[in-house]
């Protein structure tokens, strides 16, 4: 019961580290605002519509983002890339030839290849299955009588 306690105080301490970061993240941008309305350059870009930075603005803003290097970020990083599709690589027979056996009909019959013969194979195959089951069947019913009505 105790477990259950922690959790709700770990997200209780997370929801307030969380509204620090963004209080202090507010600060700073005013701060940054109300630099950049009061310098010079800032109205003088302003007037000229934006088009040119001077590089005195640009250290400044260099400047104040030092303050965020190395600090947890509310943005995240991008993931990295997928991986490679496998179906690119070289398929394993290739690669490895001494694993994979390659076999030839070269050596059966046409008349081993027939429809016909296709057809007889997998019936007398499906009714050696039923055979077997049947034995298999009898034997488990005699060995399931008692040895005292014997």
């Amino acid at each position: 019961m105790g477990g259950g306690h922690t959790g709700a105080s770990e997200r209780a301490s997370a929801r307030a580290t969380e509204r620090a970061r963004s209080t202090r993240l507010n600060a700073a941008e005013k701060e940054k605002d109300e630099r950049q309305k009061n310098s010079p350059n800032a109205t003088k870009a302003i007037a000229e519509g934006m088009n040119v930075i001077s590089t005195t603005s640009l250290k400044r803003k260099r400047s104040v983002m030092k303050q965020f290097r190395g600090k947890e970020s509310i943005f995240k990083r991008p993931e990295a890339l997928p991986p490679r599709f496998k179906n690119k690589d070289v398929p394993d027979y290739h690669k490895h030839p001494h694993k994979w056996v390659r076999y030839t009909l070269g050596d059966v019959s046409p008349e081993d290849m027939s429809d016909q013969s296709n057809t007889a194979a997998a019936l007398s195959f499906l009714r050696e299955l039923k055979e077997r089951k049947e034995l298999i069947d009898t034997n488990n019913i005699e060995l399931e009588v008692p040895p005292e009505t014997l």
